[in-house]
């Protein structure tokens, strides 16, 4: 018994011994450790120490690689030849003074890919769309073998790599960029997450600019339901979404529904506040807006004959909320409500400025203008610019900036016709050039083409345009008056090569001549004000 148990003491002694030689350093002979392979590529991302006995991370897969110079002989690392560009090796295993095996370096990752990001960033405010998208597909690809493809980190990458796309005009690859953001945002947050409508808002702006007008509308109205989907129809959370909403819509004629969301808009702000809160103004000017341009669409000549035809024959038009059917072309009563009482609310604000009670009296006297009341007009136009003076304490030439005179209405004239697509070669820009006096109501008289080219082509629809315009008038003290010699210069784009002979000689395709243009002191279309 006393002899089996001296050979197990004894046989255990042995072992820890045997582990201790194991665990010290050797001081006659080097170890025999096989050399590390330091011509294998090594990842961009930085380094981090691993734990005892793991093993170490492959490079990543199509990660950019460096190539390192062969160990030296004595099975070191060797020494960077330059401290300002050091190879990749050294950089993760620096070398030490005093012999010592060196221990790898641990930088943050996340610095690294921040400082990464950020040089992303300065690029694409640059206009270097190119250099960015480079940048970024490495950073996804990076970021990727990191952490995993629907890691929450990648929404930011993907996206600003969606907007480098967008500025080289690779508009299908920028909206994959933008699907595969928004489906990380939906996977980590939920199918209906607010944080994704800034998404939305990119992908309608680049549909928009591939000519998809329909799916950019689709995609922003999803945008505003996603909004109300977390919040609520009527919270004020919304409301940054509906203004966007309602402006696309405005951008693109519907102001029906603009309308009805702005409506939507009064209603949110005064469940929680009062009629005085300056969060209706923004609501109340959309409002005001929306029946100006149903009054004075901007792309076209106001024809009071067509509008009294329209409201007798109905509208397809989609009413918008408390409107019976059919369109009601003249709404200055609504619209003046609305910026009577952007007044009062800016009146009552304590926190506004003075200018901001300036622009809010100039847009309600410019709506008076609009609909022919320029005697309504004038005493608030004269009242603002005393507030000018008194309060906002402007020089003179600051204030007649505001009255030089100023545009409020000038319609644009549609294009002359264009050829099919294939045949629209060598387009060419012509002009169509006019002067004219501001009378002291805002309308135009002593019309006159100043120039034409082509000569003959765009002349109509220029000077038709321009009789329905109305200006803020120029002021010597406290009168309006008449400001001669303005010039306005419409520009427009033609194919030459496909002009007929018919059309340079002034004539319709089937042979009839054109209509002859009114004559120079033809009165201006009236905007009676009903």
């Amino acid at each position: 018994m006393r002899i089996a148990c001296g050979v197990v003491c004894l046989t255990v002694a042995t072992m820890c011994a045997v582990a201790h030689a194991a665990d010290a350093p050797s001081t006659s002979a080097p170890q025999t450790n096989p050399t590390p392979n330091l011509s294998a590529p090594a990842t961009t991302t930085s380094a981090t120490a691993t734990s005892k006995g793991a093993s170490p991370a492959a490079p990543a897969p199509n990660a950019p690689t460096a190539s390192a110079p062969p160990a030296a002989a004595n099975g070191k690392p060797p020494t960077a030849k330059s401290n300002d560009v050091p190879n990749a090796i050294d950089a993760m295993v620096p070398s030490t003074h005093d012999g010592a095996t060196p221990t790898p370096a641990v930088v943050a990752p996340n610095e690294d890919m921040g400082n990464r990001m950020t040089h992303a960033i300065l690029l694409l405010k640059s206009h270097e769309y190119a250099d960015a998208e480079s940048q970024l597909q490495v950073i996804v690809t990076d970021l990727e073998h990191q952490t995993s493809r629907y890691d929450p980190s990648l929404v930011t990458p993907y996206t600003l790599l969606g907007d480098a796309l967008n500025g080289e005009g690779k508009y299908k690859e920028a909206l994959r960029a933008y699907e595969q953001a928004q489906h990380i945002a939906r996977v980590t947050e939920g199918l209906h997450t607010p944080t994704q409508v800034d998404l939305i808002y990119r992908e309608a702006a680049t549909l928009e600019a591939e000519g998809q007008v329909d799916k950019a509308n689709d995609r922003m109205e999803y945008a505003y339901d996603t909004l109300t989907r977390a919040y609520g129809p009527f919270s004020p959370s919304i409301l940054p979404g509906l203004y966007k909403l309602a402006a696309w819509y405005e951008h693109s004629s519907n102001i029906f529904a603009a309308r009805g969301l702005y409506e939507r808009a009064v209603q949110i702000v005064a469940r929680t506040s009062s009629e005085l809160d300056p969060a209706m103004v923004p609501a109340l000017r959309g409002l005001a807006a929306t029946y100006r341009d149903e009054r004075f669409p901007p792309n076209e000549p106001y024809d009071p004959r067509q509008a009294q035809n329209q409201a007798l024959l109905g509208s397809s038009a989609m009413p918008s909320v408390g409107e019976p059917p059919g369109i009601v072309v003249n709404r200055f009563g609504p619209g003046e409500a609305a910026l009577i009482q952007v007044v009062k609310i800016t009146q009552a604000n304590p926190d506004a400025k003075p200018m901001d009670l300036v622009i809010a009296e100039l847009d309600l006297g410019d709506w008076y203008l609009l609909f022919d009341k320029a005697n309504r007009a004038t005493p608030v136009y004269v009242h603002a610019r005393q507030l000018m003076r008194t309060k906002a304490e402007l020089s003179d030439e600051q204030i007649e900036a505001y009255f030089k005179p100023t545009v409020l209405y000038r319609p644009i004239p549609d294009g002359p016709p264009a050829p099919p697509p294939a045949l629209r070669t060598n387009p060419t820009e012509g002009h169509v050039e006019v002067s004219f006096t501001v009378n002291d109501d805002g309308g135009i008289g002593e019309l006159k083409t100043v120039s034409s080219e082509p000569d003959g082509m765009m002349d109509i629809k220029v000077r038709r345009g321009m009789r329905a315009a109305r200006y803020r008038p120029r002021f010597a003290g406290d009168i309006p008056i008449a400001a001669a010699n303005q010039v306005y210069r419409h520009t427009f784009v033609y194919y030459p090569q496909n002009q007929t002979p018919e059309a340079k000689a002034g004539q319709k395709s089937d042979g009839t001549k054109a209509a002859p243009e009114a004559p120079d002191d033809a009165p201006a279309t009236p905007n009676s004000a009903g």
